[in-house]
C-alpha cells in the first residue's frame, strides 16, 4: 500500500509539473482518533512517505535559482518577470495546501508518532510562510 502511494505521489507531481504547479499528494484516509492513528505504523509509514515527497517538493521550489536563460539577456526582462511571478503562484499555492485540514491533520499525527522527518518537513514550510 506505501508504494502505491507513493507511485501515486509521483503520479501527482508529474502531471502538475507540466501545468507549472505544485501539488502535495495527500492520501486519502478517514481519521477520527489522531492518537490511536499515531500508534498504527502502517499508517505512519504512509504518511511519512508523503511527508519526505512533501519535503522534497518544496526544497525543490525554493531552491530553484534563476531558471530564465543564464546565458545573457536572450529573452529579456519580461522572461524574468514571467518566471519570477509563476514562482510565487507556485509559493503561494503549496502554502495554501500547507493550510488545508487534512495536510494538517497528519502533519499533528506524525507529530504525535515523534516522526523524525517532521522537523525538516517543518522548517522548509516555515520558510514559505
Amino acid at each position: 500500500s506505501t508504494q502505491m502511494h507513493k507511485f501515486l505521489a509521483s503520479l501527482t507531481e508529474n502531471a502538475n509539473r507540466i501545468k507549472g504547479k505544485t501539488v502535495l499528494y495527500v492520501p486519502l484516509e478517514t481519521i477520527k482518533d489522531n492518537e490511536a492513528a499515531a500508534l498504527n505504523k502502517e499508517l505512519v509509514q504512509r504518511f511519512e512517505a508523503a511527508l519526505i515527497h512533501w519535503t522534497r517538493q518544496v526544497k525543490d521550489v525554493l531552491s530553484e535559482k534563476d531558471q530564465v536563460d543564464s546565458s545573457g539577456d536572450s529573452e529579456g526582462p519580461l522572461a524574468e518577470i514571467a518566471f519570477w511571478s509563476a514562482r510565487a503562484t507556485d509559493l503561494n499555492n503549496i502554502l495554501q495546501q500547507l493550510e488545508r485540514d487534512d495536510v494538517k491533520q497528519i502533519v499533528r499525527i506524525l507529530g504525535l508518532a515523534k516522526s523524525v522527518y517532521l522537523e525538516p518537513f517543518e522548517k522548509l514550510a516555515g520558510l514559505i510562510r
